[in-house]
């Protein structure tokens, strides 16, 4: 039971929905009946926006799991005005572009001679492809790729989960401050809230990027 739970922690009971964000608060205070209603009219506001939400109880802390389903990362994706990339245009790789890039610069950066002696392993660190973005819009689909399986990346999913967890009340509609995940962790109404990385470290099976560079760069 413990290895099957290792296996599914970031998924919901189901096993097929992804843990985006989790939420954290400690169970084991009782008749604090205030952060209870906070916790009850929040969630139930990330559930009106389209969040799907799970609890996960232990003895002592408990756990809110977070999923950002397909249509509302698409429906965020275009109120916050994110760039994603577009179908796959012929010749594109023959546009150049000046753009500048973290990425980009590093790089450069480690192409320094005194760098010379640092060989990137093509086969488990592959070359990120070049491709043109365009603010998303759910009427210009025909623009992009959306139906791809990776279209709306981890991150792209967190940032909208995040989104939606700074706007939501977790008060009275005359209660115009009591908005937001922040204020309900300076507030301890939760303890933490944090975004669900690609894997541990500690998990080489899992194969995310953390484990290759730990393996590779370090050794």
């Amino acid at each position: 039971m413990t290895g099957e739970k290792e296996n599914t922690w970031n998924r919901f009971q189901d096993g097929k929905r992804v843990v985006d964000f989790v939420l954290a608060f400690n169970g084991h205070l009782q008749n604090d009946e205030e952060a209870d209603r906070k916790r009850k009219i929040f969630q139930e506001n990330l559930i009106r926006e389209g969040l799907e939400i799970e609890p996960e109880t232990t003895q002592r802390i408990h756990f809110i799991k977070i999923h950002v389903p397909p249509e509302v990362v698409s429906r965020y994706c275009e109120h916050m005005k994110i760039m994603m990339p577009i179908v796959k245009l012929k010749d594109q790789e023959n546009i150049i572009t000046e753009e500048f890039s973290i990425g980009g610069s590093l790089v450069r950066f480690f192409r320094r001679p005194m760098f010379r002696f640092v060989i990137i392993d093509r086969d488990k660190f592959r070359k990120r492809e070049y491709r043109l973005l365009h603010e998303y819009s759910r009427e210009k689909c025909y623009l992009f790729d959306a139906d791809a399986p990776d279209f709306f990346t981890p991150s792209i999913r967190i940032a909208v989960a995040h989104f939606i967890l700074e706007r939501a009340r977790f008060g009275l509609e005359d209660e115009k401050y009591d908005i937001g995940l922040r204020k309900l962790l300076n507030d301890q109404v939760y303890l933490d809230a944090y975004p669900l990385h690609d894997g541990s470290p500690d998990l080489p099976e899992l194969e995310c990027q953390r484990t290759l560079l730990l393996e590779e760069w370090a050794s």
